[in-house]
């Protein structure tokens, strides 16, 4: 038997059916909250450590790889990523949604605070931070004009900013 054919033969289910849709619509309608600027934490933890005059190739083999290992055994750890420039290294390591930010911070500091023992003697203490999203901008739009700055500027401000703001 299709749905066709149920709604057909049993038409007060199919009005039972839709009506409870339309309720749980409305209902989860209301109790949707919309901000414009909306908390969004998301569980991830920055280390920078630096190293005066240290070639790229350097600070990974020295520095990078060795916080890499320790970091590696944190549980939750969904990925990590870093980028080695001339004399410093940067690495994010991004944990499970559900895995609160402040334990996850405390989880790398201890990491580090045992991977010093395998670092240079002369890299600075590495600092790490929690990244919070709440308040960086969701999205970026670039403008290409003719017009000077200022004139672009004031179009953007006064014209293109209170339409965008409206958005839901």
């Amino acid at each position: 038997m299709s749905l066709t054919d149920i709604s057909i033969k049993r038409p007060v289910l199919t009005l039972m059916m839709t009506l409870s849709m339309v309720v749980f619509g409305v209902l989860g309608y209301y109790e949707l909250g919309v901000d414009q600027m909306p908390n969004m934490e998301f569980p991830v933890v920055t280390v920078i450590a630096q190293l005066e005059g240290a070639s790229p190739e350097t600070m990974e083999e020295d520095v990078t790889e060795v916080l890499e290992e320790h970091l590696n055994t944190i549980g939750g750890l969904r990925s990590l990523k870093s980028t080695t420039f001339h004399g410093i290294t940067m690495i994010s390591a991004e944990f499970e949604l559900e895995r609160d930010i402040d334990q996850a911070a405390q989880d790398v500091r201890d990491k580090v605070a045992r991977a010093r023992i395998g670092l240079p003697r002369d890299l600075e203490p590495p600092v790490i931070d929690k990244r919070s999203m709440s308040g960086h901008p969701i999205i970026w739009l670039p403008l290409n004009s003719d017009r000077s700055q200022v004139e672009v500027t004031e179009y953007l401000k006064y014209t293109v900013k209170p339409y965008l703001e409206t958005i839901n």
